[in-house]
């Protein structure tokens, strides 16, 4: 099989688990309370002229509508769950990683590993909106719906890696009620042009940070850093970060993957050499289970209330059980 053919076919074969894990996950809170079942495969949509790796994903739950990095294509995918078909294309975008759709205002947030950009758009129209500069490598985002912040780690690959907060207000056009940041340069007064951003707080890290998720109870981030071998702790302030612990992560390396129970003080993590799931308890970093994975894990849903099975009893019922290669 040629090259593009191989890239095809792969592109199709990943969204087919894609869509296999995103429908799976509209279910997940029905399952609470009730014993998990095995996931089953629904059907699967492919990508047609998308070459090369996927990596992650946002949902809009109101359209039904699943965003997909495709960064070797340097473009982002629209995939439409209820009709079970692609939509459309966001190209432009140099190698996107990292997604997050903000529910309530209807925007798509694109991360770039390879301009270091976190660039706004409607999600509708797809018209571009305010961006930051974040260095190089931007990755994952979060969103804390109360504070009205976003998270987004870049950096690294190699050298420190930083994690940085921006107030949603400046990645909003200012019919949302936008306060985009002041002229940085002349370039910024072409009405055509969209505002630049500035970052609310901003910590250096020791390396890249991967998966990274918010303990609202403490006001803490938790941070995988792989190229470290740690997850760092980081205290939430109104305008800084503070570091407050470093857990080593010596059971295996390169963890990537991260979800919190938010019902309970455990942290899981997978990493990939080998594949293993590990459990953490949040209040110390204290490790309590480890649990070899025949495969790889590359990401792990945040699905609380579920029931504990495998292991050691510990494991919510789902946690472990991804094996989806990219």
């Amino acid at each position: 099989m040629s090259r593009s053919g191989t890239g095809r076919a792969a592109a199709a074969l990943v969204v087919a688990r894609l869509l296999w894990l995103a429908l799976a996950g509209l279910a997940c809170a029905a399952q609470i309370g009730a014993r998990a079942q095995a996931l089953t495969r629904l059907g699967s949509v492919p990508l047609k002229a998308v070459e090369g790796r996927l990596d992650h994903l946002a949902f809009d739950s109101r359209s039904r509508c699943l965003f997909i990095a495709a960064l070797e294509n340097h473009s982002v995918e629209e995939v439409d769950l209820a009709n079970r078909r692609w939509a459309r294309r966001l190209t432009g975008i140099m190698e996107p990683q990292g997604l997050l759709y903000i529910p309530g205002k209807d925007r798509l947030l694109v991360c770039s590993r390879g301009d270091g950009t976190c660039r706004s758009f409607d999600a509708t129209s797809l018209q571009e909106g305010p961006w930051i500069d974040l260095g190089r490598s931007a990755d994952n985002a979060r969103f804390d719906p109360d504070a009205q912040v976003i998270y987004v780690g870049s950096g690294g690959e190699p050298g420190a890696g930083l994690l940085t907060a921006i107030d949603l207000a400046s990645l909003l056009p200012v019919a949302q009620g936008g306060q985009p940041a002041p002229p940085h340069s002349p370039a910024d007064f072409l009405l055509d042009r969209p505002r630049l951003a500035d970052p609310k707080a901003q910590i250096q890290l020791p390396a890249h940070p991967e998966s990274f998720q918010m303990d609202t109870a403490t006001r803490r981030l938790l941070v995988n850093v792989p190229d470290a071998h740690q997850i760092a702790a980081l205290h939430i302030g109104t305008n800084a970060f503070a570091e407050a612990a470093a857990w080593p992560v010596t059971a295996a390396a390169r963890n990537f993957p991260m979800a919190l129970d938010p019902g309970s003080p455990r942290l899981f993590i997978a990493c990939r050499e080998p594949p293993l799931l590990a459990v953490y308890e949040t209040h110390a970093g204290r490790p309590l289970s480890r649990n070899r994975q025949a495969r790889r894990v590359s990401s792990l849903p945040n699905c609380p209330g579920l029931p504990a099975q495998g292991g050691q009893g510990r494991e919510p019922a789902g946690f472990g059980l991804l094996p989806v290669s990219v």
